[in-house]
């Protein structure tokens, strides 16, 4: 079975592609592990690295599960980041995919700030 992570990805992935995107897998572009991306989504105007978060249980009924730690007070006022943690390629957006009814997924998006 795959977890809702890789299951967000790819739900994502043919979404985009639905659209009319060229999408491919980060980590089979770089041929490595890249933390912060996911996805990089081609455009007209260029590429946009995407990064996405799902989750099939949510904490709460119409919530996602970003981050399964107590944010610190640096995060809660927007001086740390969210998403983009680890050093290395930074996503400019961020996809959230509910996968809690899997026949019917519901996505959210944002663009990452600069922190």
């Amino acid at each position: 079975m795959m977890n809702a992570g890789k299951r967000g990805e790819q739900l994502v992935q043919r979404k985009l592609e639905d659209l009319g995107y060229v999408v491919h897998n980060a980590n089979i572009i770089f041929r490595e592990n890249c933390p912060n991306i996911d996805l990089v989504v081609y455009g007209v105007s260029g590429a946009t690295y995407v990064q996405v978060k799902s989750s099939a249980n949510p904490a709460g009924k119409g919530h996602i599960t970003i981050d399964g730690s107590t944010w610190n007070p640096q995060q809660l006022d927007g001086t740390e980041p969210i998403y983009n943690k680890k050093v290395g390629l930074k996503a400019s957006f961020i996809v959230l995919a509910d996968l809690e009814d899997d026949a019917a997924p519901q996505f959210r998006y944002t663009a990452c700030s600069s922190v």
